[in-house]
């Protein structure tokens, strides 16, 4: 979910007058904005003048996190609400308001040892500036590391940015649902100090492996990809399930199905008992 910070929408307010036309660069602008900064502090100068000459206007537009519907190597497996209802990607957009609006999952087997990352879109004024960019939180996914993102008329190059989840613990999560925040932040124009971006919400999910047949990953979209709202059931009683083994010391290798009357919905026969995870 894309979801406002005061300050974003102290910003929002702003009009692309309100900045400069173009964004200026060196150790000498630098300067002025470390003793802007100290003046904007001591109530000197004025917040409007500081954001002025050492910011911009960005906005945070999508992020993507199932970008390459192919592979689940890499990044989210392919998944869908229900038998009805589609997930669109990118996940999340603006006007999305819950975590459940913006979910992904992913696959511990597949992506065991692979660089793993989301793709996100950004929007700018000054149109040729560049920013910084940063998430914190993240929880399983982990914090985003800052990262350089240029612009070409406004909009991030590439359109949709990848950045790396150095910090996922995806591989020792075990089958957890979980609600994470990013706290997006950035710094541009020769700012010194991280200014609030945006704060998005996502539900995550972490199986085991890619889901068995009758569930299927191609071909996308399709009714028969990992259903979320299946997903809600499994992983939470998987993860329970796995907890009270652990702590009996029983390792062994159980398979997991949904119980066919735990789950409302069409079809839950013949697709609910085949959501498989197994926990080893």
């Amino acid at each position: 979910m894309l979801h406002q910070h005061n300050d974003f929408l102290e910003r929002g307010n702003l009009m692309s007058s309100d900045f400069e036309d173009e964004c200026r660069h060196g150790c000498l602008h630098s300067l002025l904005c470390l003793v802007l900064r100290i003046l904007r502090n001591l109530h000197l100068v004025s917040k409007k003048f500081y954001r002025k000459h050492c910011s911009c206007d960005l906005k945070l537009v999508a992020i993507s996190f199932n970008h390459d519907s192919a592979s689940l190597n890499a990044d989210a497996i392919n998944v869908r609400r229900n038998f009805t209802q589609g997930i669109s990607v990118p996940e999340c957009t603006v006007g999305k308001t819950l975590a459940t609006d913006s979910p992904a999952a992913y696959a511990i087997k597949e992506t065991q040892g692979n660089k793993i990352t989301i793709k996100a879109k950004f929007t700018i004024f000054p149109k040729s500036a560049k920013a910084e960019i940063k998430a914190d939180g993240g929880g399983v996914l982990g914090a985003i590391d800052p990262q350089i993102v240029t612009f070409t008329n406004g909009v991030s190059v590439p359109e949709f940015v990848s950045f790396e989840l150095h910090h996922h613990t995806i591989a020792t999560a075990g089958i957890k649902l979980e609600d994470i925040t990013w706290n997006w932040k950035f710094r541009c124009c020769g700012g010194a100090e991280w200014e609030p971006l945006q704060t998005t919400h996502h539900r995550i999910y972490i199986v085991l492996e890619e889901p068995k047949l009758p569930w299927k990953q191609q071909p996308f979209p399709d009714n028969q990809n990992p259903w979320t709202e299946a997903l809600d059931y499994v992983c939470v009683w998987a993860a329970a399930l796995a907890e009270r083994r652990w702590q009996r010391k029983d390792k062994s290798r159980v398979i997991v199905g949904v119980p066919k009357e735990s789950y409302p919905g069409e079809r839950r026969v013949a697709l609910v008992p085949a959501v498989v995870l197994a926990i080893v």
